[in-house]
C-alpha cells in the first residue's frame, strides 16, 4: 500500500526494487525478491533483509488496541500504524489553542506501558480552563494545547532488532521533518530503541524526554544535550537492599563474615550497572567477602552450541559458584545475593533451591516485573526489588491524588491495570507543559513559536528544561548535571506478608522513608534462627517451593528445642516431664503440685477415725446406759444429736483429702470443697445446738422444781434452739453454693527452667473463684449465727452452775471452750504463715476440727461415764443430787450419820438412801474443804 524499497545483500552485492502500486510492478517487484530468495537458499549464503522509506503521512491508523499489539505472537507482524492521534487537529475537538505542543512517540508493539497513560494525560492537559488548555505567562492568558501521536513501527520480534530499528528511526524522522517549525517533544520509546532516538532528537533540535534507567545512557559521551531522562536511575534500585545489608552486619558485627554474590549480565548497561551501583555501596560498608559472577548472554563459554542465556547447564553451574549444594543442606556459607537478570533467574533459582541454599537477603531485578512476579506470586517471600513507581506511593499533581487512582482511571481506556510505566507514561506530556509554564512564567507575553523556530530559541529552552521543578505523579522532578531526573529515590520493594492478599504476599514499599510502608526485612525466614521451640527441618530446605520460605517446624510433641538458631533435630523431653500433648515447646514440663502426701492423707484419716470412733463408742454408751440417772438426766436425744454433730462437723476432714494434680479432672474435689463447709458448719450447730437445748430444757427443769409444780417438759419442746440456727445456716450456705461455691483450682507459686525443663510449682486448694463475690461474704454470716449461739449456750450454762456437774456442762464445756481456743490460736497465725503450704494447711485444718470435735466430745462424756461407773453416794436420793447445795446437804447428812456408827461411806446407783454407812475421819477429810467441815459439827451437835 505504500511505496517500500526492499534491499537484498548477496555476497556483499545489493539487488533492489522498488514496490509500487500498480499490479504489473507489484508481480514483477514479488517475482524479483522470490528469485533473489531462492538464490540465497540454493546457494546456502547468508542473506538480510532491511526496509527503508517509511513515511509518516502515509501510514495509517491501527486496526487493533494497543493490549492486542502487546500480544502478537512471535510470528505475527503489523505494519507501521498510528494508534493514537489525540488532541488539536485531531477529530476530538475544534477549540483553537494559542499553541499545540506536539508529543510524538514511535513504540514497538510490545511496549504497552511505554505509551499507555499518554492519552489520559493529553485530555487532562486539553481540557484545562474549560476547555481552552494549559495556562502559561505570567498572567495565565497563554492557552497550550497538548497533542499526541503515538505510532506502532512494528513487531521486532518478528522484523529482528536491527530491521525493526531501521523503521522505527524512519517513521520518527519522517514525523519531525513533516512537522519542521512546529513545538515538538520526543516521548522516549522502551529502552531497546532509545538509543536510536537520540541523534534524530539532536538533528532536529527537539527534546527527547527518555524513559532509560541506567545512568551511563546519559553520560555525556553517549548522549547530547536534546537527551532528559524522566526514569530514575536504575542504579539506585538495589540501594536500599543493600544499605540494609550492611547496617544488620554492623549491628551484627558480621561485615568480614557475611559473603555477598553478584551475578549479573555483561551485554545491557541495565543489568551490569544495576549490580556495580550495589557492589559500590557494599565496598564501602566493608563488606570483605564480595564475589561477582557476569556472563555474556549472547555467548557460548561451554562450546555446547546453545547460548549462555537459555543453557541450563551452564546457569547451573553459575548457581552452584554463588551457593555449592551441601550433603545435608546447611552449610556456614550463606550468601546475600543480587541478581541482575533477564529471564536467567528461572533456571538459577530452583537451583538454588536443589542446592540447599540459605541466603539472608536476596534481591532480583524482576521481582517488581509484573510479567515475572504473576505466575510465580506465592513463591516470592522476602525477594526484593526495586522500580521507579510502586502503587503506595502518595505523590499527586492537578488532576490525581495518586498515581494508583490514574491507574484506575486508565483501565476504562486501555482495558488493563497499567504500571510504573504507564504512570511514567502519563507523566512525559504533563512535564512538557510544565516546562513551558516555568520557562515563560515571567513573560507577559509568552512567544513560544517565535523561538522554536530559530535555534537560539530552541536552545534557550532546552536549558531552561535543566532548571524545571515540577511535583508530578512520580515524585518530584528536576535534572542533574546528565540531565537525568534525580528528583527522589527508588522505589524499593520486598514481598512480605499480607493477609488480605490472594498469595498471602504482597509486594510492599520499602523506600524511600518518606513514602515507606514498611521496613526491610532481614534476614529473610529462610536466614533466620529458628525460634525456641522449632527445628531447622532439612527435608523442607530440600524440597521448598519458595526459595526464602522459613525451614523451621515445630517441635513434635514431648520433645524441645530451648534456644533459638539452626538446630537439626528437637531434643526429648526427660523422664517424668512432657509438653503437655502440645507441639513447638520451648521447655519439657514438670509439674510440682505439692499434692499431700501419703503421710499427710493417713494423718487426716486417723484424724477423722478417731472422731468418729468417739462418737460412735459414746453413742453406744448412751445405748447401753439409757436407763442410768446421769445418762437420763443428761438428755438421751440431745446427746445422741451431740454424737451425730460430731461425726458431721468431722467429715469435713475427709472433704479437704480431696486434690488433683495439674491437668486432672477437678470436678470431684470441687464438690468436695462445696461440701467442706456445709458438713462442719452445720455438725457443729447440731453438736452446739444441742447443747444449747438441753441446757435450756435443764434450767427449765430446775426453775419448776424450785416451785413445787409439777410440769412435763418433753424433749421437743426445746428443739427450736436446734432449728433456728440450723436453718439460718442452711440458708447461707444454701445461698452460697447457688450464687459463687468454692471451687478447687491450683495457684501457682513459682516457675524455674533448668536444662530445658521448667518447672512449675503450685498448689490444690478450695477458693473462691477470681473476680466472685468476697468469700466473707458467706463466712461473716456464719460466723455471726455461730457466736449467738455459742454466747446463748453459756449464758444458759451459766444460770444453770447451781446443777450438780453430774447432769450439766458448764465447767466442762467451759473446758472444752478454752481447748477449743488453744487450738485455734495456735493454728490460725501457722495457718497464716504457711499458706502456700498445702501440708501446713491442711494440717492446721484438720487439727482444729478433729480437736474442736474430740475436745467437746470427751469434755461432754468422759465426766459422765465416770460418773455414771461411780454411782450416788448411799442414802443420797436423786433429786438431792441434782443440784449442788442438795446434794452437798445429802452428803453431810449422811455422812454424819455414817461417821457415828463407824460405817465407811458408800456408793449406789439406787434411787433409796440404804443403809447409813461410816465415814472414816481420814477420808472426811479428804472429802471436804475446811467450810464443809465445820458445818458438818454444827450438825452434828445440832442433831445430838
Amino acid at each position: 500500500h505504500n511505496p517500500q524499497h526492499f534491499t537484498f545483500r548477496l555476497l556483499g552485492v545489493s539487488f533492489s526494487q522498488t514496490k509500487t502500486h500498480t499490479t504489473h510492478s507489484l508481480i514483477d517487484a514479488n517475482t524479483m525478491v522470490s528469485i533473489t530468495l531462492l538464490q540465497a537458499l540454493l546457494i546456502g549464503l547468508p542473506l538480510t533483509v532491511s526496509s527503508v522509506g517509511w513515511k509518516f503521512a502515509d501510514i495509517r491508523a491501527c486496526n487493533r488496541t494497543s493490549l492486542e499489539l502487546a500480544n502478537l505472537a512471535q510470528d505475527e507482524n503489523v505494519d507501521p500504524c498510528i494508534l493514537y492521534d489525540l488532541g488539536p487537529n485531531s477529530e476530538d475537538t475544534n477549540v483553537a489553542f494559542d499553541l499545540v505542543v506536539q508529543n510524538v512517540q514511535v513504540t514497538p508493539s510490545n511496549c504497552p506501558g511505554h505509551r499507555d497513560g499518554s492519552p489520559i494525560a493529553i485530555k487532562r492537559l486539553n481540557g484545562d480552563n474549560d476547555g481552552r488548555g494549559f495556562a502559561i505567562g505570567f498572567n495565565k492568558d497563554f492557552y497550550v494545547g497538548s497533542r499526541l501521536i503515538s505510532v506502532v513501527a512494528g513487531n521486532p520480534v518478528y522484523l529482528g532488532q536491527e530491521a525493526y530499528l531501521e523503521i522505527h528511526t524512519q517513521i520518527l524522522d519522517s514525523f519531525l521533518v513533516d512537522t519542521s517549525g512546529q513545538f515538538r517533544y520526543i516521548l522516549g520509546s522502551c529502552s531497546c530503541s532509545s538509543d536510536h532516538e537520540k541523534p534524530i532528537a539532536e538533528k532536529h533540535e527537539v527534546i527527547l524526554m527518555a524513559q532509560v534507567g541506567p545512568p551511563v545512557f546519559y553520560k555525556p559521551e553517549n548522549s547530547n544535550p536534546w537527551v532528559f531522562g524522566i526514569h530514575l536511575s536504575s542504579d539506585d534500585y538495589p540501594l536500599a537492599a543493600a544499605r540494609k545489608l550492611a547496617f544488620k552486619a554492623a549491628q551484627d558485627k558480621t561485615l568480614d563474615k557475611q559473603p555477598v554474590r553478584l551475578v549479573y549480565r555483561t551485554k545491557s548497561d541495565f543489568f551490569r550497572s544495576t549490580c556495580h551501583s550495589a557492589l559500590s555501596v557494599l565496598q564501602e560498608a566493608g563488606f570483605k567477602d564480595i564475589g561477582q559472577v557476569y556472563f555474556n548472554p549472547d555467548a557460548d563459554e561451554d562450546g555446547d552450541g546453545r547460548v549462555n542465556a537459555q543453557d541450563e547447564d551452564f546457569l547451573h553451574g553459575v548457581a552452584d559458584t554463588i551457593c555449592p549444594s551441601t550433603s545435608v543442606g546447611v552449610t556456614d556459607l550463606r550468601p546475600a545475593v543480587f541478581m541482575c537478570t533477564l529471564r536467567e533467574q528461572d533456571v538459577i533459582i530452583p537451583r538454588l533451591r536443589e542446592n540447599g541454599c540459605v541466603m539472608p537477603s536476596f534481591w532480583v531485578t524482576s521481582a517488581t516485573w509484573e510479567w515475572w512476579t504473576g505466575p510465580i506470586q506465592d513463591s516470592l517471600k522476602d525477594y526484593q526489588g526495586g522500580g521507579q513507581w510502586h502503587s503506595e506511593m502518595t505523590y499527586s499533581d492537578r488532576y490525581f491524588k495518586t498515581g494508583q487512582q490514574m491507574l484506575g482511571q486508565n483501565e476504562a481506556i486501555v482495558g488493563y491495570v497499567g504500571g510504573y510505566d504507564t504512570v511514567v507514561s502519563y507523566v512525559m506530556p504533563v512535564l512538557n507543559v510544565q516546562h513551558l509554564e516555568q520557562a515563560y512564567r515571567v513573560f507577559d507575553e509568552p512567544r513560544p513559536k517565535e523561538d522554536i523556530v530559530n535555534s537560539e530559541g530552541r536552545e534557550l529552552l532546552r536549558r531552561r528544561m535543566l532548571d524545571v521543578k515540577a511535583e508530578t505523579l512520580v515524585g518530584p522532578v528536576f535534572f542533574n548535571g546528565d540531565q537525568r531526573n534525580v528528583g527522589r529515590g527508588a522505589a524499593g520493594v520486598q514481598w512480605q506478608n499480607d493477609p488480605v492478599s490472594e498469595f498471602g504476599l504482597k509486594s510492599a514499599l520499602v523506600s524511600p522513608d518518606n513514602q515507606a510502608e514498611s521496613e526491610v526485612v532481614i534476614p529473610s525466614e529462610i536466614a533466620s534462627d529458628c525460634a525456641a521451640g522449632e527445628f531447622h527441618n532439612v527435608s523442607i530446605l530440600l524440597q521448598r517451593n519458595a526459595l526464602l520460605q522459613s525451614v523451621c517446624e515445630l517441635c513434635p510433641e514431648n520433645t524441645y528445642t530451648s534456644l533459638a538458631g539452626t538446630i537439626l533435630e528437637c531434643e526429648p523431653c526427660p523422664l517424668g516431664t512432657s509438653t503437655d500433648g502440645l507441639i513447638g515447646a520451648s521447655s519439657c514440663t514438670n509439674y510440682d503440685d505439692n499434692l499431700l502426701s501419703k503421710g499427710m492423707l493417713a494423718f487426716g484419716y486417723i484424724a477423722l477415725g478417731i472422731s468418729w470412733a468417739m462418737a460412735l463408742i459414746f453413742f453406744a454408751w448412751i445405748i447401753v446406759f439409757r436407763e442410768d440417772p446421769v445418762v437420763r438426766l443428761a438428755q438421751i436425744p440431745y446427746l445422741v444429736l451431740i454424737c451425730f454433730g460430731g461425726i458431721v462437723s468431722s467429715s469435713a476432714i475427709l472433704g479437704i483429702t480431696f486434690q488433683a494434680g495439674s491437668w486432672e479432672d477437678t470436678d470431684t474435689a470441687s464438690s468436695w470443697c462445696k461440701a467442706v463447709p456445709i458438713l462442719y458448719s452445720i455438725g457443729w450447730v447440731i453438736q452446739y445446738g444441742s447443747l444449747c437445748a438441753k441446757t435450756l430444757r435443764l434450767k427449765w427443769v430446775v426453775e419448776k422444781n424450785n416451785a413445787l409444780r409439777k410440769t412435763t417438759i418433753t424433749t421437743w419442746s426445746t428443739f427450736h434452739v436446734i432449728l433456728i440456727p440450723l436453718v439460718v445456716d442452711i440458708f447461707i450456705l444454701t445461698t452460697w453454693t447457688f450464687v459463687d461455691p468454692l471451687e478447687y483450682g491450683r495457684e501457682e507459686i513459682s516457675r524455674n527452667v533448668e536444662n530445658g525443663v521448667l518447672t512449675i510449682e503450685s498448689i490444690g486448694r478450695c477458693k473462691q473463684p477470681d473476680g466472685s463475690v468476697t468469700i466473707w461474704a458467706f463466712i461473716g454470716p456464719l460466723f455471726a449465727n455461730h457466736i449467738i449461739l455459742v454466747l446463748w449456750t453459756h449464758c444458759l450454762l451459766y444460770q444453770v452452775r447451781d446443777v450438780n456437774n453430774r447432769y450439766q456442762e458448764n465447767k466442762y464445756l467451759g473446758m472444752a471452750a478454752i481447748f477449743a481456743l488453744e487450738v485455734a490460736v495456735v493454728g490460725a497465725p501457722i495457718l497464716l504463715a504457711a499458706q502456700d503450704s498445702v501440708e501446713a494447711t491442711f494440717v492446721v485444718i484438720t487439727g482444729i476440727v478433729a480437736f474442736d470435735n474430740i475436745g467437746v466430745l470427751s469434755f461432754i462424756f468422759i465426766p459422765k461415764i465416770t460418773f455414771q461407773r461411780k454411782g450416788l453416794e448411799e442414802g443420797v436420793t436423786l433429786n438431792e443430787s441434782i443440784l449442788s447445795t442438795t446434794h452437798k446437804l445429802a452428803k453431810l447428812r449422811e455422812s454424819g450419820r455414817k461417821y457415828d456408827s463407824g460405817t465407811h461411806v458408800g456408793y449406789s446407783n439406787s434411787n433409796s438412801s440404804g443403809n447409813l454407812p461410816i465415814i472414816a475421819e481420814s477420808e472426811r477429810e479428804q472429802e471436804f474443804s475446811e467450810d464443809e467441815e465445820e458445818c458438818f459439827h454444827l450438825l452434828r451437835r445440832h442433831s445430838l
